[in-house]
């Protein structure tokens, strides 16, 4: 199996990319899809607790699994239209935890 990289994923998203809404700055339609995709993840976990659900079915957790997967394209996504790099959120949320965890602690 290939070892993804946040750089990788990065270039496979800018290359997959087929969207440009006209007219927009680059960073709507990838936050657009973010929030819809993000919805569709709790979508699923709300149907598992109108059914009832304490342990997902395997059917609706590969769901979630999919619905994920287009969080995270569109995370990537908006990231790179705004000049980031998933690296750089990564670390700069590492050291925002890392306060918070200090101070908590302190």
């Amino acid at each position: 199996m290939k070892k993804i990289t946040f750089n990788w994923y990065q270039d496979e998203v800018r290359r997959l990319t087929f969207v440009k809404a006209s007219g927009l700055p680059n960073w709507v339609y990838p936050a657009m899809g973010l929030g819809g995709e993000t919805g569709e993840v709790l979508e699923e976990i709300k149907k598992g607790i109108r059914e009832g659900d304490t342990i997902l079915p395997t059917d609706r957790v590969a769901k979630i699994r999919l619905e994920l997967g287009d969080v995270l394209f569109y995370t990537f996504m908006l990231a790179d239209s705004l000049g980031f790099t998933m690296e750089d959120i990564a670390d700069a949320n590492i050291k925002k935890l890392t306060e918070r965890q200090a101070k908590k602690l302190g």
